[in-house]
């Protein structure tokens, strides 16, 4: 039976029956000695990032994107792609004009319907005239 189908007195049931028995294999790692450590993670450290507010410039370096259907819904469509999509981007910082070639690394839309950008930069690609 699913757990929409339950009555509120059987979920309870059904959860405490739960904890007994998480507490039951809680109570057996530690007679065995199994040690209690979080999963490791490596720390991947990051760069520092500095805040900036400039106007910038960019340009996807890319004419059609062949991609990979993942799934689709009747709301919208996952994809995959296998290249990574340049950009060139140009903004002015401390009165410099900073010409850069960036790859897309993430895209994340925001509440308020715009979107936020995570872009790569990247050395030895030519930048052309925009």
């Amino acid at each position: 039976m699913s757990d929409s189908q339950k009555t509120k007195s059987e979920l309870i049931a059904e959860l405490i029956d739960l904890r007994k028995g998480i507490e039951a294999l809680k109570k057996q790692n530690d007679s065995v000695g199994v040690k209690k450590t979080a999963p490791s993670k490596k720390a991947k450290s990051r760069e520092n990032r500095l805040p900036i507010k400039a106007d910038i410039e960019f340009i996807g370096v890319f004419d059609l994107v062949k991609a990979q259907a993942i799934n689709v819904s009747e709301g919208g469509i996952s994809l995959k792609i296998s290249n990574n999509l340049p950009f060139e981007m140009r903004y002015k910082l401390k009165k410099k004009i900073i010409s850069r070639t960036a790859h897309l690394v993430w895209v994340k839309h925001t509440e308020n319907g715009g979107y936020n950008f995570g872009f790569k930069f990247v050395k030895g690609e030519s930048f052309p005239n925009f």
